[in-house]
């Protein structure tokens, strides 16, 4: 009997997203463009010094990284749809973060000193630095980076 399949095909191994999400026991789905789906993904307390690679994934809920030693939010996932909690961490920016939060950005407890990479688009921003409802109410010194405050115009 002839074989039609091929016995030499192997699976593609996995992103860093995949190896890390099944190794913490988060279901996920892989749709045909490469894109993780997965209804919440809560990471705290991992004591992560680094998100692994997550810009591949979609949360459909609530992405939570509290509690780690972050000192970035690069990796962070392509998309949430409601909450991003990052309290607790090291970061002294939010560059990473994503650009649109539908829900609440908490970043309390962190050694903010500007707002740099906050989401444009959020619900409400929380941090040390104050509360905001709209990226427009942030004062324009907390978004741009430290030390680089205009000098007075004469």
């Amino acid at each position: 009997m002839r074989h039609f399949f091929n016995d030499n095909t192997q699976p593609a191994p996995l992103t860093e997203a995949e190896q890390k999400l099944n190794e913490w026991g988060i279901k996920y789905k892989r749709k045909a463009d490469g894109t993780l789906v997965v209804r919440e993904l809560n990471i705290s307390s991992k004591n992560l010094t680094r998100l692994p690679n997550l810009s591949n994934v979609i949360v459909r809920g609530d992405f939570i990284c509290q509690n780690n030693r972050l000192t970035s939010l690069v990796g962070s996932p392509k998309s949430v749809g409601r909450g991003f909690y990052c309290d607790g961490n090291k970061l002294p920016s939010l560059i990473g973060a994503p650009q649109s939060v539908p829900g609440y950005f908490s970043c309390n407890s962190n050694p903010l000193t500007s707002l740099v990479g906050a989401p444009r688009k959020f619900a409400r921003l929380s941090c040390n630095l104050g509360d905001f409802y709209a990226w427009e109410a942030i004062p324009a010194v907390l978004r741009q980076p430290s030390g680089t405050s205009k000098p007075p115009q004469p």
